[in-house]
């Protein structure tokens, strides 16, 4: 990674976690200043090796979506930049289970998807506070003309009773808290 854009992800964290972002994102873990006292969403057990053993920056943090059911709770996403970001957009995936059109089953995100069909949605202008702006923003109001999971789409435009009861059963089960 260019050292450009190491800096300017460095710069990104340090305004996230200075800010009244704070309501939205809580930033536990960054490859670029780890220590061996484990992250937040760990617990007591060490964190995995393989976010030791990156070439690439990578942070984990929790969402804090606005809207039910997802309000109720925190989701841990990792989000990891590629070597040619800003030119490319991170790679977002959700490591804890949640039931949305726009997160498929292995939990990645889909909303700039490079072989999709809105590649033109992603801009290298784009700020870390942008990237997880857009990740709430869409958990809290999905975009149905654009989705990665048409089964869940389909449940959520034609029976959303059931989507939201099982969006609600899986946020109870697998969110984290909200501190």
């Amino acid at each position: 990674m260019h050292h450009k854009a190491t800096k300017r992800i460095l710069m990104e964290i340090y305004q996230i976690q200075q800010s009244e972002f704070r309501k939205k994102f809580i930033l536990d873990f960054c490859s670029f200043f780890h220590t061996d006292k484990p992250p937040a969403p760990f617990n007591k057990n060490r964190p995995p090796q393989y976010l030791y053993n990156t070439d690439t920056p990578l942070i984990l943090g929790r969402i804090l979506p606005e809207k039910k059911p997802y309000c109720l709770a925190s989701f841990l996403i990792q989000i990891r930049f590629s070597v040619e970001y800003p030119f490319q957009p991170p790679e977002v995936i959700f490591l804890d289970q949640i039931h949305h059109p726009h997160v498929v089953k292995d939990g990645s995100f889909c909303y700039w998807c490079t072989s999709c069909n809105f590649p033109e949605e992603w801009r290298p202008t784009k700020r870390l506070v942008d990237i997880i702006t857009t990740i709430i923003n869409r958990i809290d109001n999905p975009d149905l003309s654009f989705h990665c999971n048409t089964e869940l789409a389909d449940e959520y435009q034609n029976n959303y009773a059931t989507f939201y009861k099982t969006a609600l059963q899986h946020t109870f089960k697998y969110g984290r808290p909200r501190h």
